[in-house]
């Protein structure tokens, strides 16, 4: 495509009200997009159709799906986007609504400690949300903000005129399926500075998040692999990841029960996950709608350059398809109505939480968010 003009085809279908994703997978030379050109919402019946899929926090509601066969698929090079003009203004000010909200929240953590020193919870994960007014309403200038400062990160802004504008750079992913493999990562903890260590509570964080995918995956995969814990960065942050992988017991294992399984993880809820997330319908006061749910492509096909070992035609390389599934944690994200931003932040909570570290967390995260908007 010519340069940009995946962006004025996204702000043709915008402007008509009609729903669309674009998004960019980590480390991707492209950016695709889904466009489709009725205004009816989808949804998900069994996790067996093919397409783009948002999934809310609440598992009692339903994945919402742009569907690969009611959709066009446009995709550009990163190299051929327009990035130019993408310097930002913004600049944080105190306001006597983040001073009320600070108190507010350092109450609901200290809350949440004494109830797990009281109770079998080892672990709860809070969250916030933070509305910021834009400078500007061209949604596709924060995209592409964010697109260049998040290469790495599963990056995408995502439009139905039922729910309006997503968008965000999720530094986790939920799961992967190809084949016969499957793939998920531990991600827990967070500092804004790679020179500082990484203390008891936080490595406790990861190994939960951990023990939970390794039991909850034995049903389906043979066995489960587990790497070394490593430090990464996204963003401006640096967190704690494990990866996770396995060989499923059955190609053909049923997608919805393993989602069933592992969604919410106490790396976006609690542990144990029930309790957890009752404490957090009860107490946060506000509908996470889809942050800390996960998001990204159905069953969709993947063309794989493979090469015969046949001795006739041993140097010719032919494709061949293969599906996959590929989901990301919906972290690192805003909604846009109205001339505003909603930035949802949080940050998982232990006995051993400090609640004004827990504050400065999720500081530290609107940041990298805020870092992108006009």
């Amino acid at each position: 495509m010519n340069a940009s003009s995946i962006f004025k085809e996204l702000e043709i279908h915008y402007n008509s009200r009609l729903p669309f994703v674009a998004y960019h997978k980590p480390n991707s030379a492209t950016v695709k997009a889904y466009l489709q050109d009725t205004e009816e919402l989808h949804y998900i019946k069994d996790f067996s159709e093919k397409g783009f899929i948002m999934s809310p926090f609440d598992d009692s509601h339903k994945t919402i799906i742009l569907p690969e066969a009611e959709c066009r698929l446009i995709q550009e090079n990163l190299d051929e986007i327009d990035f130019e003009i993408l310097e930002n203004s913004f600049s944080d000010s105190i306001t006597l609504e983040s001073l009320q909200e600070r108190g507010r929240y350092l109450e609901l953590i200290s809350n949440t400690i004494e109830y797990i020193k009281n109770s079998a919870v080892e672990k709860i994960v809070l969250s916030r949300v933070e509305v910021v007014p834009l400078k500007s309403d061209d949604i596709f200038f924060i995209y592409k903000r964010l697109l260049k400062i998040h290469p790495s990160a599963f990056v995408y802004i995502c439009y139905h005129p039922s729910f309006g504008v997503w968008l965000g750079a999720s530094p986790e992913r939920f799961l992967n399926i190809e084949r016969n493999r499957l793939r998920t990562v531990a991600l827990a903890g967070t500092k804004n500075s790679e020179a500082i260590e990484w203390t008891s509570k936080e490595f406790r964080e990861q190994q939960l998040v951990t023990d939970f995918l390794v039991e909850s995956l034995k049903d389906f995969v043979i066995e489960v692999e587990t790497e070394k814990v490593q430090t990464v960065k996204a963003g401006n942050l640096f967190h704690l990841k494990t990866a996770v992988s396995g060989k499923l017991k059955n190609k053909d294992s049923e997608l919805q029960k393993i989602i069933q399984k592992l969604h919410p993880t106490p790396a976006v809820c609690g542990v144990p996950r029930d309790l957890a997330k009752k404490f957090i319908f009860e107490n946060e006061n506000y509908n996470r709608e889809f942050y800390t749910g996960f998001l990204g492509e159905l069953n969709l096909s993947t063309s794989k350059n493979r090469k015969t070992v046949r001795r006739n035609i041993e140097n010719r390389a032919f494709f061949t398809d293969t599906f996959q599934t590929d989901l990301y944690v919906n972290l690192r994200c805003m909604k846009i109505v109205d001339g505003n931003a909603s930035i949802f932040v949080g940050g998982g909570i232990t006995s051993e939480s400090i609640p004004e570290n827990e504050w400065q967390e999720t500081i530290n995260k609107t940041r990298t968010i805020k870092n992108v908007l006009g």
